[in-house]
C-alpha cells in the first residue's frame, strides 16, 4: 500500500498498483509503475510505502480496527495503527458455552437412534456407544466448567 503526498498531506492511498495522474504535475503513470519504479523514483513524486504498527487479535475474542493513515513529514513515513479491543467476557462465555453444547450434540447425533431404539423396544445400547456418549458429555461438561471459571479473556482462550 502506498500514499501519495501532495503539499504536505496525503492526497491518495493506493491499495493496489493502478494507473494514475499526478495531481500537481499532470504526469500520467501506468498501472505497473508503482511496482517497477525505484524507491528514489517513488520518493521523487511523493509516493511513500504505508507501514503498520500495533496488532490485531483473534476476531473471535477481539474487535479489530485500524487508524486512518498518518503522515509524519519529519520521518517521511505514513503509518496505519492496528488496534484490538477485547469483546465482552460475559457475552463470549455464553457464546463459547453454546458452541461446546452444539458440538457435543452434533457429535452424539449419529448415535441418537440407539437411545430411541432402547426407549421404544428395550434393545440394549452397545457399550462402545454408551462409552462414546458418556465421553462426549464429560468433555462438554468439563469445558463448560472451564469457560464458567474463566475470570478474564486469557482464561477463556
Amino acid at each position: 500500500m502506498w500514499a501519495l503526498i501532495v503539499d504536505g498531506s496525503i492526497n491518495r492511498i493506493f491499495k493496489t498498483p493502478v494507473a494514475f495522474k499526478h495531481p500537481t504535475t499532470g504526469m500520467q503513470y501506468p498501472r505497473n509503475w508503482i511496482t517497477l519504479a525505484t524507491d528514489s523514483e517513488r520518493t521523487a513524486i511523493g509516493l511513500i510505502e504505508v507501514t503498520y504498527s500495533g496488532s490485531h487479535g483473534d476476531q473471535d475474542y477481539y474487535t479489530n480496527s485500524e487508524s486512518n493513515p498518518v503522515y509524519d513529514a519529519s520521518a517521511g513515513t505514513v503509518v496505519i495503527t492496528k488496534s484490538k479491543t477485547a469483546r465482552d467476557l460475559t457475552t463470549l462465555k455464553a457464546s463459547k458455552t453454546k458452541e461446546i453444547e452444539d458440538n457435543a450434540n452434533s457429535s452424539m447425533s449419529s448415535t441418537d437412534w440407539y437411545v430411541t431404539r432402547k426407549s421404544e423396544i428395550s434393545t440394549a445400547i452397545p457399550s462402545n456407544v454408551t462409552a462414546y456418549r458418556t465421553a462426549c458429555r464429560l468433555v462438554c461438561n468439563s469445558t463448560k466448567t472451564a469457560i464458567g471459571n474463566a475470570s478474564d479473556l486469557a482464561g477463556l482462550t
